[in-house]
């Protein structure tokens, strides 16, 4: 999966939906942190802690 910033940081992601991911979540951010994925960022320097992408990251 490719993700960028905007996505991260859109209301999209922090939504509840009528419909489940991967039969049980209706968060995509549940749903991905399910699979335990791994990241590999792209310019890390660009992310500091108190940012609104790190903190999304962390979800």
């Amino acid at each position: 999966m490719i993700i960028n910033a905007g996505m991260i940081n859109s209301d999209t992601m922090s939504k509840n939906y009528d419909k489940t991911l991967l039969d049980k979540y209706t968060n995509p951010f549940d749903a991905i942190a399910s699979v335990k994925p791994f990241l590999i960022i792209d310019e890390p320097h660009r992310f500091a802690k108190d940012n609104k992408t790190w903190k999304n990251i962390q979800k």
